[in-house]
């Protein structure tokens, strides 16, 4: 069963090591590097289309070719595994694995690499020249705001390097500056504390969604292949979650009432030229007021929806705005029988001060 470790631990070992500047003397080769890692049975999954694989191949330089490889492309394609790297699994590339089969997904640094398998890299200076002599100069940021509950995100590394790339390695960084790049960043032991929900990534990139409001002090420090090591303070402010304001009121609805329907039927004409008639409507009212009331004629309103019923009619109290009524009138009149009769039909609305009624013709024909 292959072991996988996980980035975390790989910087745990690298803030709990105090890493030892080389001597004068002695100079970082990138074929050396190579050479001891294939010879200690180190080998390192990669694919053409894998812009952080390009990250890892300049930590080596000219030596890039002394790496032992294994290539998970297909030719002509972009993000596809061929067989043998689909069946070993891998959850992408690249991944460094060692001679007892634990894999570490990378990209990951030359000083990582060195803490895993022993390898320095570092060979006897002839020319008299020394690559990391200079140091590391690294500038801190000015103070960090946030904020609970809001994502955030900074880099300490500028420009801010790309997705799964390292500070420093597809391009130049402007900081920090000096070494030999790329570097890897951590948090200093003992140098404080990030905010609960942020973390610190290799990259720079200081990423998460703070839980806890307060001022947290801690120091950074910036490492290069050599181990050298530059380190500034940030400090982080998290402010209390914004409390978000509450909903603007609504509008109070406008007083309004609207006749649906409304048709009459006449149902019988006795001896005597009674006429009896049945009158129904539907209609829909609005109003703002709770003492607001509705009422018909010649008809009694049988529902008000979600409105109390009052006499003959509606009444609002602690209902909604807006309701749908439905009015009846079974009646009869005393008239010359015909074959219909003509009335208006009235609905009125009294939501003080606005008072608004609509009425409508309507015939009563005789039933089928």
């Amino acid at each position: 069963m292959r072991t996988w470790f996980a980035a975390l631990i790989i910087v745990v070992l690298i803030a709990g090591c105090a890493g030892q500047a080389p001597a004068n003397n002695m100079v970082f080769s990138g074929t050396d590097f190579a050479k001891c890692l294939s010879q200690s049975g180190v080998k390192m999954y990669t694919a053409s289309w894998c812009e952080s694989c390009q990250n890892q191949k300049q930590l080596f330089g000219e030596g890039w070719e002394y790496v032992n490889k294994v290539d998970c492309g297909v030719p002509g394609e972009n993000e596809t595994f061929n067989q043998i790297c689909t069946q070993a699994g891998l959850p992408g590339v690249p991944v460094w694995e060692l001679k007892n089969g634990t894999r570490i997904r990378g990209p990951l640094t030359t000083y990582q690499l060195n803490l895993l398998t022993g390898c320095t890299g570092m060979v006897l200076n002839n020319s008299g020249s020394n690559a990391p002599g200079n140091g590391i100069t690294f500038a801190g940021p000015p103070p960090l705001t946030a904020t609970v509950n809001q994502p955030f995100t900074f880099s300490l590394c500028q420009p801010p390097p790309p997705i799964d790339a390292t500070c420093g390695g597809l391009r130049p960084a402007t900081n920090p500056t000096g070494g030999k790049p790329p570097y890897s960043m951590s948090v200093k032991l003992g140098g404080g504390f990030l905010p609960p929900g942020i973390a610190l990534n290799l990259d720079g990139w200081l990423t998460g969604t703070p839980t806890k409001e307060g001022t947290y002090p801690f120091t950074v420090c910036a490492r290069d292949g050599f181990g050298e090591e530059g380190c500034v303070a940030v400090t982080i402010t998290v402010q209390p979650a914004q409390t978000p304001s509450p909903p603007p009121a609504p509008e109070p609805a406008a007083s309004a009432v609207e006749i649906t329907s409304v048709s009459c039927k006449i149902t019988n004409v006795n001896e005597y030229g009674d006429t009896f008639y049945l009158l129904e409507a539907t209609g829909t009212a609005s109003a703002s007021r709770s003492d607001a009331t509705l009422g018909a004629q010649p008809a009694t309103i049988t529902s008000c929806g979600s409105w109390e019923t009052h006499g003959y009619g509606c009444i609002r109290g602690s209902g909604p705005e807006q309701i749908t009524w439905t009015a009846q009138e079974e009646e009869h009149t005393i008239s010359t029988y015909g074959s219909s009769l003509d009335m208006y039909f009235a609905i009125s609305l009294n939501d003080w001060p606005n008072i608004v009624s609509k009425n409508q013709h309507v015939t009563c024909t005789k039933a089928s």
